[in-house]
């Protein structure tokens, strides 16, 4: 009797429920060497990832978002650290405290104040620009050796107030450019959405949208961080008003700031973007636009 009641009855009575299952388990994080000195990672792999991240919003590693650097940190049971976007191909919830990092851009507009030319159809091999910020801050930029043909046509690029960096186009760069700042910029950072060069005085009144910008570098120590792991993605979150409570400037000497700085300002990142022929003014800005 009781198997043939039991045994029907059984499967009735019986659900499947989901457990989570804690287990405590040692964690390492990466220790940053004093001083922390930039590296020559500057590779195609590293352009690649960098503008996929940029442009199409792929994520390049769980550890980077939008506003946070994390300090990586992981079971001591995997053999080597784990950067990539995925981090572990185990369902796993990942709990600690690390340290977070987080680059703060201060931003004013500048303008183009002159130039040696009032349209696109102008250009000569010798280009004159001078921009401006409300601030006081004056650079000047003078190109020789470009032609009309070959003066790019649209922005996306960056630089600082100091150096001539400089968008190539089809690996063909001008055989000189001389660039100087006043006292107010401080070796700023420069960033272009719309090129000064092929802009009409006349039909628009933002002449070139640039962007002048200062940054601040901070880091909060022993901030809780949680990694959500599943087979398809890592999801990392930080408890963000700890961040704020406890953040502080980063300590430049702890961390090659200016060499980071350098590299990011390169020459060389320019030659990854495509020149986009073809293309009408207003069509380039919206595509340069959706770069940033």
């Amino acid at each position: 009797m009781a198997i043939l009641l039991l045994s029907p009855l059984s499967a009735s009575m019986l659900s499947l429920v989901e457990v989570q299952i804690t287990t405590v388990e040692d964690f390492q994080r990466l220790e940053l060497p004093r001083p922390l000195i930039s590296q020559d990672t500057t590779t195609d792999l590293t352009y690649f990832r960098t503008i996929s991240s940029v442009v199409h919003d792929l994520k390049s590693s769980a550890w980077l978002t939008d506003d946070y650097a994390v300090l990586p940190l992981f079971p001591t049971s995997m053999d080597t650290p784990p950067f990539e976007a995925i981090l572990t191909m185990e369902i796993e919830l990942w709990q600690g405290t690390t340290s977070v990092y987080q680059a703060d851009l201060q931003c004013i507009p500048m303008q183009v104040t002159s130039r040696n030319y009032t349209s696109p159809d102008e250009l000569t091999e010798h280009q004159i620009l001078t921009f401006e910020s409300s601030d006081g801050c004056t650079v000047e930029r003078n190109v020789s050796g470009f032609s009309g043909l070959v003066a790019p046509p649209t922005g996306g690029w960056w630089s600082n107030t100091a150096t001539s960096n400089f968008p190539s186009i089809e690996n063909t760069l001008p055989q000189e450019i001389n660039q100087t700042q006043t006292s107010e910029c401080d070796n700023r950072g420069m960033f272009f959405v719309v090129s000064p060069f092929y802009t009409n005085q006349s039909d628009q009144p933002v002449d070139s949208y640039a962007q002048l910008c200062s940054p601040t570098y901070l880091v909060a120590d022993d901030v809780a961080t949680t990694i959500t792991n599943t087979r398809d993605t890592s999801t990392m979150t930080i408890d963000k008003e700890a961040f704020e409570r406890t953040k502080v400037r980063l300590d430049r000497s702890v961390i090659d700031v200016q060499a980071f700085e350098a590299q990011f300002l390169d020459q060389a990142w320019s030659a990854y973007f495509n020149h986009l022929v073809g293309l009408t003014r207003e069509d380039q800005y919206m595509v340069v636009l959706s770069y940033f």
